[in-house]
């Protein structure tokens, strides 16, 4: 669903609206997407203008988001402009109060409510999850999710909860657990936990390129990578910011990654990980046979990558997107999301920050 306000559909019955005119893929979207129209008091729609897939849903609140960015900009109040989820997470993150908005901020989890994400199956996640269960709520009374799991766990419920926009609290009962709180952190006080530290981390936006030409989209957390799908090497043409970098990459495969995503497959590829809020992202080779010294490179978070196989017939490869299989295709292209982002709140006695410099430091 696209939340849009009715001013963004003002001619949208002659083509002309902003959604059409200005946005990516507008006038594709227009047609097949769901919007949620938001109407306001002195605000007039025509609905001549509606897209095909709308629902109108009346906001009796005060004020547009110009007026409460305005105000959030000079210091002034908006508790009664805004529903409390939204004022608690604008304040956490000080937003449109400086000129660059934080991406982590302490605060604190005690009396939230958590929606449960555990594979009963396993023995210890049963066994983590016990004093749990009795006590969580629907996803949709939630203030946070709680997984209990290892990384795979924590990347299945971010791929089926995200968008719900809830932070994610994860108990680690799997082997690295990166991404994750130690159960012996989460037992030694109350849950859920009164000090921690919430980041917002950026997801990647995917699009994949099949054989007769289809594109299909997707949204990854941590990585996202083309390996070969026979015993032959991959011949791959590397593009950034629609430059060609690497004419011809012969390897396994080649792999983008987030910062978050850079402790995990990209870091076993030879590549150093990432401080968690480091803007930039990684482009790392698999395997590299040519060009000879080549493993990685750093993106700015502007950046647009397209792996693009050279012998899609005869050299095939395969895509996954935090290791769930694609199939077969032809091309990557990669960006961070301007959209999509997800948080992860973790205890402040042991923050992500404290579990990457163990592993640069070697501790």
């Amino acid at each position: 669903w696209h939340v849009v306000g009715a001013d963004l559909l003002a001619g949208g019955a002659k083509g002309e609206s902003p959604i059409q005119q200005t946005w990516a893929r507008g006038a594709e979207l227009w047609q097949t997407a769901n919007f949620a129209v938001l109407r306001r008091p002195g605000h007039e729609l025509d609905v001549n203008d509606l897209p095909p897939h709308a629902r109108e849903v009346d906001v009796f609140v005060e004020g547009a988001s110009t007026v409460i960015r305005e105000r959030l900009s000079s210091g002034k109040g908006v508790a009664e402009m805004l529903h409390p989820r939204a004022l608690a997470y604008i304040e956490r993150y000080g937003l449109y109060r400086a000129p660059i908005p934080g991406n982590w901020a302490r605060g604190t989890l005690e009396g939230a409510k958590f929606f449960l994400h555990a594979d009963a199956a396993i023995p210890k996640v049963r066994e983590l999850s016990a004093p749990l269960v009795s006590r969580h709520v629907p996803a949709a009374d939630a203030d946070f999710i709680s997984v209990v799991g290892g990384d795979g766990a924590m990347l299945r419920g971010i791929r089926e909860h995200w968008r719900s926009r809830l932070p994610f609290f994860g108990i680690n009962a799997g082997h690295m657990g990166f991404l994750l709180n130690g159960p012996e952190q989460v037992s030694a006080g109350a849950f859920p936990p009164c000090d921690v530290i919430f980041r917002q981390l950026p997801m990647l936006f995917l699009e994949f390129e099949d054989e007769d030409g289809q594109t299909r989209t997707a949204h990854g957390f941590n990585d996202a990578w083309l390996e070969r799908a026979t015993s032959q090497s991959a011949w791959l043409e590397i593009t950034v910011n629609k430059v060609r970098r690497i004419p011809k990459l012969v390897s396994d495969g080649a792999l983008v990654a987030t910062a978050a995503g850079s402790t995990a497959y990209a870091r076993s590829m030879g590549a150093s990980p990432l401080l968690a809020d480091t803007p930039a992202w990684l482009l790392v080779g698999s395997n590299v046979l040519e060009p000879a010294h080549w493993r990685s490179a750093l993106l700015s978070p502007d950046t647009t990558v397209e792996i693009r196989s050279l012998e899609p017939r005869n050299r095939p490869v395969q895509a996954f997107v935090d290791g769930l299989s694609m199939g077969r295709v032809v091309a990557l292209r990669a960006r961070l999301s301007r959209a999509a982002a997800v948080e992860l709140v973790f205890c402040a006695s042991h923050d992500m920050a404290e579990k990457i410099a163990a592993i640069q430091f070697g501790a």
